[in-house]
């Protein structure tokens, strides 16, 4: 039997949520550096996920997303970048059911599941 295991870097944090939506998560804010996050669309449908530098609330709509992906129904998507993703500001994430920047759709809590490690 194997045995999972998993080296974090040092003073690392994460956020974890089931409840991502519409409304956003400031996963932090101040200078924030994405190490990696694991998304899982929970739906029969594609969902996205959009990541914002802003140091508060964001405003989706209005604000212009960094970093943009789509999740398919059913898919898990993860992503660690050979270097880490800066946010000067702060990092925020959202799930719509909209594709473009300013794509509002609302979601169902629980549709993304989110894994966020950052530093």
């Amino acid at each position: 039997m194997g045995v999972f295991e998993e080296t974090f870097l040092r003073d690392t944090s994460v956020m974890s949520t089931s409840g991502l939506s519409s409304l956003g998560y400031s996963v932090n804010v101040g200078k924030t550096n994405l190490i990696s996050y694991n998304m899982v669309n929970a739906t029969s449908v594609t969902r996205y996920v959009k990541i914002y530098n802003v140091s508060g609330a964001v405003n989706v709509g209005t604000d212009t997303p960094v970093f943009r992906t789509a999740l398919v129904a059913g898919e898990a998507q993860q992503f660690t970048p050979t270097v880490p993703v800066e946010f000067s500001k702060g990092m925020s994430v959202v799930a719509t059911s909209g594709a473009t920047d300013d794509g509002i759709g609302n979601i169902v809590a629980g549709d993304i599941q989110a894994f966020v490690i950052y530093k």
